[in-house]
């Protein structure tokens, strides 16, 4: 007869820092037999709301505590403070295919759409759901909250490297568009514009980097100065 339980309730405390960002749950590894557990698996962890982490055991000096350690994020996730009581059960999810991520800062918003996958690399690994926040901690102590604003397929995914991403930034008049970690916008050249060699062109035009075909541009100002304005330009 199996003695494994479809859910635990235990007591939040404080992460390990070292837990920090990774959505990680940390419990005695007797709760985790009982509800039938191995290091990695996924738990939804219920507060006033649900939300995904994944499951590590925690150090000897914190056992036999009926405790769960995480961190500021997963418990706003939750929406649940240190001490108050959560519900602990196993879940199952799938491999996400596609996240749309809105940042919380303002920072965050001047990300575009080729820091779409860098973002996406510093958050691989992570179980989320719609409306979770996750942090992308990036150089020195800088880091940028955003919130899942949309997954496929949809309920608890797992981040992984094949992953896509979609940012939505905000513009200076309020407004909100989405950046994609596969669009590149086209580099404009503004009218008059002087290139290195002296020459100055007619009209603006644009150069439309992609993949599956050269730069082209919509104005012929000579082999030298494309040449030259290729180079100032590119990235």
């Amino acid at each position: 007869m199996s003695n494994i339980k479809d859910e635990i309730i235990l007591r939040i405390k404080e992460a390990l820092v070292k837990d920090v960002g990774r959505a990680i749950a940390r419990i005695d590894p007797k709760d985790m037999k009982l509800l039938g557990l191995e290091s990695g698996d996924i738990i939804m962890i219920e507060g006033k709301r649900s939300t995904p982490v994944k499951i590590l055991p925690c150090y000897p000096e914190d056992r036999e505590k009926q405790i769960i350690q995480i961190d500021g994020i997963s418990r706003e996730n939750a929406q649940s403070g240190i001490d108050e009581k959560v519900r602990v059960t196993k879940t199952t999810y799938r491999q996400a295919v596609k996240i749309k991520l809105k940042p919380e800062t303002k920072s965050g918003s001047l990300f575009k759409s080729n820091d779409a996958k860098y973002i996406g690399s510093l958050i691989n690994g992570l179980p989320v759901k719609t409306g979770d926040k996750v942090r992308a901690n990036l150089f020195g102590s800088r880091s940028v909250n955003y919130t899942v604003t949309d997954t496929n397929p949809a309920g608890v995914v797992l981040i992984q490297p094949n992953t896509s991403f979609q940012l939505e930034t905000t513009k200076v008049d309020g407004e909100s568009e989405t950046h994609s970690g596969d669009d590149r916008a086209p580099a404009k050249i503004p009218r008059n514009f002087r290139t290195p060699g002296g020459t100055t062109t007619q009209r603006s035009f644009s150069l439309w980097p992609s993949r599956n075909r050269k730069n082209t541009y919509r104005e012929s100002c000579g082999a030298r100065n494309r040449c030259l304005l290729y180079q100032y330009l590119r990235p």
